[in-house]
């Protein structure tokens, strides 16, 4: 006769308590937390960081490119530029000057009469990362205007490190009526904008904010004086290439895709503004120097594991175009630009992604010829304001 298999005893409420007491807990590795105790775990976590700060200092020093100090909190912008400002960007020695409008670029007063003035926008590309002030995008625009012209052109420098187009729009706003131009020309960069541009629209909205103030300064004087910051950010960011590589995804992440539109929008509302301002408007496509080189782009997709079928190097670049197309704003991209003089040195060798002075060169060319063929600048465009 076969017997039944007798069920498994449930273990009793005491035998549950006795088991539950043997397992270990964290106050049973660091003892009790009385204050005296929370002060040494401090106070050894801060000697560690010190320690670690030194080691990084000595064995792997980290220059910046630009100062810190440079900036300062804005309500409405994040951040901007300090007026009047004197520096440099560290890794080359480049001197940085930032006039009383809060831009890299002389002093400006009343336009003189005859004078066209040209007002360009954008990030650290425009405002000349690592690059002599007289080597810059603006500088050179304004030489080659001049020449084709045949009068005084002022190409003003407002390129703010770090801005995305919904920044770059927000500055265009509080400036214009200052900086009073008779063009206004974007340059964006499809590397980072769609990333900024989500990051910006997110930002906690309301009146001031002394706390988050206070943490931004203190963030800032870290980001100033600590090399262990500075190693720990460049590794995130080497890690977030990989996300950054969405704009040319076929299907973004919505992150991604939620930046692109707000790129779409800004351009909407530049257009809206300068129309408003009696001001003519165009915009550029900055390529990322991956887009440029199919070397760097193969690369790119290798060292993330990312599907080649997936992933277009023309993305959001194609997408923009058609948009503006629809609109009937000016827009030049400057991809296949880049690609005819890939062989020349146009981007840093250490940095890959800003331009050295023979990359500002072809962008002020072409920026040059786009204007005038859009009738931007030139007898077609004073013509137009005359009748307006």
């Amino acid at each position: 006769m076969i017997q039944p298999t007798p069920l498994p005893t449930l273990p009793d409420a005491d035998t549950d308590t006795e088991a539950e007491a043997n397992v270990p807990r964290l106050v049973d590795y660091i003892g009790p937390l009385s204050l005296r105790r929370i002060a040494k775990l401090c106070l050894t976590a801060l000697v560690y960081l010190v320690l670690t700060e030194l080691a990084v200092r000595l064995l792997n020093p980290q220059d910046d490119f630009i100062q810190r100090d440079m900036f300062v909190v804005d309500r409405s912008l994040g951040f901007r530029m300090v007026p009047n400002y004197h520096g440099t960007m560290s890794k080359k020695a480049v001197p940085v000057t930032i006039n009383s409008w809060g831009l890299r670029d002389r002093e400006y007063g009343q336009r003189p009469d005859g004078t066209l003035r040209v007002y360009a926008l954008g990030d650290s590309l425009v405002f000349g990362y690592g690059v002599p002030i007289e080597e810059t995008y603006p500088r050179v625009l304004g030489q080659l205007l001049e020449e084709r012209l045949g009068r005084k052109v002022e190409v003003v420098n407002g390129g703010i490190p770090g801005y995305g187009t919904l920044q770059e729009l927000a500055f265009l706003e509080s400036t214009i009526d200052v900086v009073k131009p008779d063009v206004v020309v974007l340059i964006f960069s499809v590397l980072n904008d769609a990333s900024d541009n989500f990051k910006f629209a997110r930002r906690p909205k309301g009146g001031p904010n002394l706390t988050r103030e206070r943490l931004f300064q203190a963030r800032a004087w870290i980001r100033e004086h600590s090399h262990l910051f500075l190693l720990l950010q460049r590794r995130m960011a080497r890690n977030d290439t990989g996300e950054e590589l969405q704009v040319h995804a076929i299907a973004p992440a919505r992150s991604t895709a939620r930046g692109i539109d707000l790129i779409e929008e800004s351009l909407k509302r530049f257009a809206h503004v300068a129309a408003q301002h009696g001001v003519a408007f165009g915009a550029i496509i900055a390529p990322a120097h991956r887009q440029v080189s199919p070397v760097l782009w193969s690369e790119a997709l290798r060292r993330y594991g990312l599907p080649p079928a997936s992933y277009v190097p023309t993305q959001p670049n194609d997408r923009l175009m058609a948009f503006a197309e629809q609109r009937n704003i000016p827009l030049l991209d400057l991809l296949p630009v880049l690609r005819q003089h890939q062989r020349e040195r146009l981007y840093w060798d250490g940095d890959g992604e800003h331009w050295e002075p023979r990359g500002h060169e072809v962008v002020a060319e072409a920026t040059a010829d786009f204007l005038l063929k859009n009738g931007l600048v030139g007898p077609a465009a004073m013509s137009a304001r005359r009748h307006d």
